[in-house]
């Protein structure tokens, strides 16, 4: 892993967290996790920034099947605009205005069947369920960037971790 704010003063900074495991049956599995954020000060003279997620990117596999998972975060208290998953035959685009979701989006991919949908209104309750658990997934991130964020400050003193 990266050290947060290396170098990234007035441009977007990034971490990558790396997990693997050996799954039975499937063999080496990796999940790696790549946020994108930015630094904020409220003041000038503010000597420690903030930091504040834009994106976090999840790849991973399960054997030989890659999957691709992107979460596009906005305000500086970090909520879902966008959301794509893809696997080698679906890319599904999840956009989203607060809490709720605003439009699906589904294309086949280059070995996908199918043409392209796209769903403004009227979404189904599948569809629902989909949008909050991408919302819960986001979160989740969200939440362990903040977990890191305040990991590294409490190893340099500047937020201690108290029990």
């Amino acid at each position: 892993m990266n050290q947060l704010g290396d170098a990234c003063e007035g441009s977007p900074c990034e971490t990558t967290i790396v997990f693997e495991r050996v799954l039975p049956g499937t063999g080496l599995q990796a999940t790696r996790v790549w946020f994108v954020y930015v630094e904020h000060r409220e003041q000038e003279e503010q000597v420690y920034p903030t930091y504040h997620l834009r994106k976090a990117v999840v790849r991973h596999n399960i054997a030989a099947q890659p999957a691709y998972g992107e979460y596009l975060y906005e305000g500086l208290q970090p909520r879902l605009a966008f959301h794509l998953r893809s696997d080698e035959h679906t890319e599904w685009r999840t956009y989203f205005d607060g809490d709720s979701p605003i439009r699906f989006d589904v294309r086949p991919t280059g070995e996908g069947e199918g043409g392209r949908t796209v769903q403004d209104t009227g979404f189904s309750p599948e569809e629902l369920e989909y949008a909050a658990s991408v919302r819960a997934q986001a979160e989740q991130l969200r939440r362990l960037f903040d977990t890191v964020v305040g990991s590294a400050d409490a190893e340099m003193g500047l937020n201690p971790v108290r029990r």
